[in-house]
């Protein structure tokens, strides 16, 4: 299973649009509507741009296991791949709520930053979902129109 790149295009805006309403929502929720949009619109932005890079990595890695002669369906390669850089999103994105705390701050813990890594894999997963699925149901129709007009005398 491969996207094409109007796929991968429609997954990347989808992608972007889902994590900046999460984030602009939760944002102006926590501050009650007095921090400014762009920040939150900036960091959406941000993360869908962190979870690209982190896809293109995840299919890299995922490709270099032929390096070792693992050959792998595309299927099999294509969620492989997925599963890696979410992995590697999750850390990353853990890092960088981490970071954001002071050193002498003893209030929320890692856990917190686990939480909200989390949620935001779910999102990463969201367009990738939603792209192969309308895939999928493209592709059977498709078919059935080529069988259809295969069939008419």
């Amino acid at each position: 299973m491969n996207f094409s790149r109007a796929q991968w295009a429609f997954s990347l805006v989808l992608d972007l649009l889902v994590k900046t309403a999460l984030l602009t929502f939760v944002g102006l929720l926590i501050t009650l509507s007095a921090a400014p949009v762009g920040g939150f619109v900036a960091l959406g932005a941000f993360f869908s741009i962190l979870h690209f890079l982190c896809l293109f990595m995840g299919f890299k890695a995922v490709s270099s296991l032929e390096f070792a002669r693992l050959r792998l369906n595309g299927a099999i390669r294509f969620w492989l791949a997925v599963i890696v850089a979410n992995v590697l999103f999750a850390a990353a994105a853990t890092m960088f709520f981490s970071s954001l705390r002071r050193s002498d701050d003893v209030g929320p813990s890692i856990q917190g930053d686990l939480t909200m890594s989390g949620i935001l894999v779910v999102t990463n997963l969201i367009p990738i979902l939603v792209v192969a699925a309308l895939g999928c149901l493209l592709g059977l129709v498709m078919r059935g129109r080529h069988r259809q007009r295969m069939s008419s005398p």
